[in-house]
């Protein structure tokens, strides 16, 4: 999953150590995670990162079944889940209704806010990338990426 943001990020120099910090962490703590920021719009800001491996819940609903109700708990199979986890292959197909949950003890979703980062006070996200929208987009990479390509080698499969 790639979150792009179209308008360039403007920080000052403490702004972009910390928030540097901040991605750092993200990625020690993420296999596959990568990130971009940028200050100019030839090149947008992104955070990339595995929904294999990231999402909390991973659901998929064969035709004719229900699939999980949202606001409900989403049931995953906990052997599937640490398979997941640990880089099992996804086997993505246009049958199947795919119900995918994210929660974080980093990011609070309801507020905007940065938080729980050792040694760093909680701060708004908007701080970080303004007021604008993030583009979030589902894509695959061959199995000869490279995590310093640019996000421009991505073949894109959907977009949200």
């Amino acid at each position: 999953v790639c979150c792009e943001l179209d308008e360039p990020v403007r920080l000052g120099m403490i702004q972009r150590t910390l928030v540097n910090t901040v991605l750092k962490f993200v990625k020690k703590m993420n296999q596959g995670f990568s990130y971009f920021l940028s200050d100019t719009s030839e090149n947008p800001s992104y955070l990339a990162f595995p929904v294999g491996t990231s999402m909390d819940r991973f659901c998929a609903t064969k035709p004719g079944k229900e699939p999980p109700k949202l606001g409900n708990e989403i049931y995953e199979d906990p052997d599937l889940m640490r398979k997941r986890r640990k880089g099992m292959k996804i086997e993505w197909n246009t049958e199947d209704v795919y119900t995918l949950a994210l929660w974080s003890a980093y990011f609070d979703w309801i507020d905007w806010q940065i938080l729980n980062f050792p040694g760093i006070r909680p701060f708004s996200a908007t701080s970080v990338a303004g007021v604008q929208p993030i583009k979030l987009t589902l894509y695959s990479v061959s199995n000869n990426f490279d995590s310093m390509d640019r996000i421009d080698n991505i073949t894109n499969h959907e977009k949200c």
